[in-house]
């Protein structure tokens, strides 16, 4: 091999060696790649509520003889005054609300509404009341967050308002009501399942307050229905109650499972038991 070849060759194999090495230096000090952040929950687009057609939902609910069972309430005064689904409680033979971890106290109806499902319990005083606004208007893809007792267990569940609805109720006592369909988005882990008993249960905005009071569900459709703002503030203003409410924080996707068990922790939203004698 001459001379002048084997320096090229000592030249190619110098720069060769030179580059894999700068390479290996600058893998090893690379960062790390990061994790991969969770998804942002998507903002939802809101649109203007329509006006309640002929062609809204309909859900029809036969209403038989009054049997035992159970539901949720949540407080509207420090004072002892109740909310809860009209259909929880009518006909029972003794009501009572669980305000304290093992004490049940008993429960006596106020007023029950013919115009909505909708019921005003006199009981034991609450620590603390909820918050109702009836306005400004709702609007369609309105995150609603619905707090309650399925199936006599703490769960919660985050939903998007679809659209008015009505709710027709045939048998023991016949109704054609206006309500709200809301779309079922997210639960906590306890709310698995059916949804039953969670009628009753206040409805909240992303403000922290209350718009509506759970009426009905549907988990195979995974729908919730619920009274709207007006209807309840109605119910309230009949009754010639004055709400104050306490105060108030705001609910995200992110936070209304810590925010419902903090008002589960003041018992501002209980459990509500019927009891029906033969």
């Amino acid at each position: 091999m001459s001379p002048r070849l084997a320096v090229i060759l000592a030249l190619l194999v110098a720069a060769a060696l030179f580059l894999a090495a700068r390479a290996l230096i600058s893998d090893t000090l690379a960062p790390a790649p990061s994790e991969p952040a969770e998804p942002a929950e998507p903002a939802a687009t809101l649109l203007p509520l329509p006006p309640p057609s002929p062609l809204d939902e309909t859900l029809i609910i036969e209403i038989g003889a009054p049997k035992s069972g159970f539901g949720t309430a949540f407080a509207i005064d420090t004072g002892g005054r109740w909310v809860t689904a009209r259909h929880v409680v009518d006909g029972c033979t003794h009501i009572a609300l669980d305000i304290a971890p093992g004490m049940r106290v008993p429960a006596q109806i106020l007023i029950l509404s013919d115009e909505a499902d909708l019921a005003l319990l006199a009981s034991e005083p609450a620590q603390s009341a909820l918050t109702l606004d009836a306005a400004p208007a709702l609007q369609q893809g309105e995150p609603g967050f619905f707090t309650g007792f399925p199936l006599g267990r703490a769960g919660d569940v985050s939903a998007r308002l679809a659209n008015h609805a009505r709710l027709i109720t045939q048998g023991r006592r016949e109704t054609n009501a206006p309500v709200l369909s809301w779309i079922e988005f997210s639960r906590s882990g306890k709310a698995d399942g059916s949804l039953s008993g969670i009628s009753g249960a206040p409805v909240f905005d992303v403000s922290g307050k209350v718009r509506g009071v759970v009426v009905a569900e549907s988990t195979s459709r995974r729908r919730l229905y619920s009274t709207s703002p007006g209807a309840l503030a109605a119910f309230l203003a009949a009754a010639d109650l004055p709400v104050t409410g306490g105060a108030i924080e705001s609910f995200t996707e992110a936070t209304y499972r810590d925010r419902a068990a903090a008002l589960r922790q003041t018992r501002s939203i209980v459990p509500v038991y019927c009891e029906v004698l033969p």
